[in-house]
């Protein structure tokens, strides 16, 4: 589903339109945080599924390696999980990313999966979204990732490093374009955040695709 917040000041109701769903939150990057947690919200109270994967709009994914990845290493699907690109960096305090120490006093977050996707079991979700709204863990607008993986931490849920989530380098502008283009084409590529190519990934995913159908046994995996 595609997750979008109101455009007025009185936020609208949330509703349905097709895969597009648009939560009473405004939709800017100060009320991140807050739309996270009504997306997450929304979706374990309307969709069926064992995962959840949540990517910016500028992320791509293999959807069908992911759930095999996810079969395999993940059996129990009702387990609190949490998985994606880990990393582990120091508190800013100002700027866009910015958070005053009366919302959260450490110098350093603890490690979490990167905003650019990550997938969180449906049991981990509904309880790191608990313990956001109850006040147990922080809720922090403009750095929803690291939010998330506040609440993990507070609830002993480790974040679990994902080999093939990949995103662009820092570097990519000192590398050949062409190369960097198709690096969402690795073979155990499950997703990549900000691909230069979009196009390209998608025709590399139609291509491998053709190898996994037809499915045995199809298995939900909501995606936001």
């Amino acid at each position: 589903g595609f997750l979008i917040g109101s455009d007025s000041v009185s936020p609208a109701p949330v509703e349905l339109l097709g895969d597009v769903v648009r939560v009473s939150v405004p939709d800017d990057y100060g009320h991140l945080g807050e739309k996270v947690l009504a997306a997450l919200q929304w979706t374990l109270e309307h969709v069926d599924a064992p995962y959840i994967v949540k990517v910016d709009e500028d992320t791509w994914v293999n959807a069908h390696q992911l759930t095999s990845w996810l079969q395999a290493r993940v059996p129990v699907a009702t387990a609190e999980w949490y998985g994606g690109m880990v990393h582990q960096i120091p508190v800013f305090r100002s700027g866009a990313w910015g958070v005053p120490r009366s919302v959260y006093a450490a110098t350093e977050y603890p490690p979490y999966a990167k905003g650019g996707g990550y997938v969180l079991s449906r049991s981990a979700a509904g309880r790191i979204v608990d313990t956001i709204r109850a006040g147990v863990s922080p809720l922090i607008s403009n750095v929803e990732d690291a939010m998330v993986g506040l609440a993990a931490a507070a609830l002993s849920i480790t974040a679990t490093q994902i080999e093939g989530f990949r995103e662009l380098p820092l570097d990519f502008g000192q590398r050949a374009y062409s190369e960097m283009s198709v690096e969402c084409c690795a073979a155990d590529t499950l997703l990549y955040h900000k691909p230069l190519e979009p196009s390209v990934c998608a025709s590399c995913w139609m291509t491998s695709a053709l190898s996994l159908i037809p499915i045995s046994e199809p298995t939900s995996l909501g995606m936001i």
